[in-house]
């Protein structure tokens, strides 16, 4: 499932598709499985995928609902998408925090960075982390705040992952 979600497209029909939304709603399949073929399904064919993962935000399971959050933002998506995914940076699951605040960081840009601010009141690093690559990809002055702040309180391993991250980037 990580593979076929790292192809940029299939053929319209494709049977990858098909399979991908059998096992996203087939209710007794893994959870982990599920929220796989949901990240590779949203990213494969957002339009016809576009209705599960809705519904699926607000699935009990922590790994769908993270799996949904991060299948539904997409670069650009403005202020709608940060008033759907916004309250979700309350869940009480980190894994969904983390999805959440590193999705509203790639759809959003800067309009979500006053959102997610007050996750650097936490303790809990996951949601911290993982806004990590989404900023780096971002060239605007708030997206290197935001990354120096992460800097003053990153332990070692978050320190070479800022480090790789930034050794990417474009601008100055």
């Amino acid at each position: 499932l990580a593979a076929l979600r790292e192809q940029k497209s299939v053929p319209p029909g494709s049977p990858c598709l098909a399979t991908l939304s059998g096992v996203v709603d087939d209710e007794s399949a893994p959870k982990a499985a599920r929220a796989s073929a949901l990240r590779a399904f949203g990213a494969l064919d957002p339009a016809a995928a576009h209705r599960r993962v809705v519904a699926l935000l607000a699935d009990p399971s922590p790994e769908l609902r993270a799996a949904a959050a991060t299948a539904i933002a997409k670069p650009g998506s403005g202020r709608p998408m940060l008033y759907r995914l916004e309250p979700m940076l309350k869940d009480p699951s980190s894994e969904v925090r983390a999805a959440v605040a590193a999705s509203l960081v790639r759809s959003c840009g800067d309009l979500a960075f006053d959102y997610v601010r007050p996750l650097f009141k936490s303790p809990d690093e996951r949601p911290i982390a993982a806004m990590i690559e989404p900023l780096a990809e971002l060239p605007s002055a708030g997206a290197m705040d935001l990354m120096e702040k992460i800097l003053k309180r990153a332990t070692p391993d978050m320190r070479v992952r800022i480090v790789r991250a930034l050794a990417f980037r474009k601008d100055e």
